[in-house]
């Protein structure tokens, strides 16, 4: 729910953003105006940052990349690899560590026979979720804010809906620590599309987005 609102917010904030904000602000995140927030990628998971306190709007954002001698000026891509490293860092620890426990554990399926078709309905619905909010966003940047409010809504309830489901699943040690690994790995897969998807980092320093970039793959591999 929280992450509705924040969505809202930043839609919003694109229009009701005063005119004597700049992009060196304290209140703007600088990781938006670099590429991405961190905050937007792991929504609804066991690693979810929390939702960004701080403005996200793309007239500041492209003031930003529009400025001569950014990179020298301002050390706001060094600072976004750094961070972006040190989150992939922390997630190679829970994939090693969820791997390791993992191994000394008997076949998920025996113990929890039930899960498959359990964990296929929370799938689906989760799916179904992750299209609204895609609407959501489609609607928003293109002023349908009734629409998109509307949507929130209905997502809201659907948010309920998925967490009664998560709730009622039989809470199984193997059944979490799969669920554990695979939603790190899916974490590092969103890292590696949205590093690489952005060529506005192409100003950084070629040889460390290259290294996070293969350390990513390795760990997705």
């Amino acid at each position: 729910m929280d992450y509705q609102r924040q969505l809202m917010a930043e839609l919003m904030a694109q229009y009701d953003l005063d005119d004597t904000k700049n992009f060196w602000d304290d209140d703007v995140c600088k990781n938006y105006l670099v590429a991405y927030c961190p905050s937007q990628l792991f929504t609804n998971t066991k690693s979810d940052l929390g939702p960004c306190t701080k403005i996200h709007n793309d007239k500041l954002r492209d003031k930003y990349r529009n400025t001569p001698d950014k990179e020298s000026r301002y050390p706001y891509e060094v600072a976004f690899v750094d961070y972006i490293t040190s989150l992939v860092t922390d997630l190679d620890h829970k994939i090693r560590r969820n791997k390791e426990r993992l191994d000394i554990q008997p076949d998920a399926k025996t113990l929890n026979p039930g899960r498959d078709e359990r964990e296929e309905s929370i799938v689906l619905l989760d799916e179904r979720i992750k299209e609204m909010l895609a609407k959501i966003e489609g609607a928003g940047e293109e002023g349908r804010v009734q629409e998109a409010a509307e949507l929130t809504e209905k997502v809201e309830r659907l948010q309920h809906e998925l967490t009664l489901m998560k709730n009622r699943r039989e809470d199984n040690s193997i059944t979490k620590l799969a669920m554990l690994l695979k939603t790190d790995l899916w974490m590092v897969s969103k890292v590696v599309q949205r590093f690489e998807h952005d060529t506005q980092l192409e100003p950084i320093q070629s040889s460390t987005n290259t290294a996070v970039v293969h350390r990513l793959r390795r760990m997705t591999a």
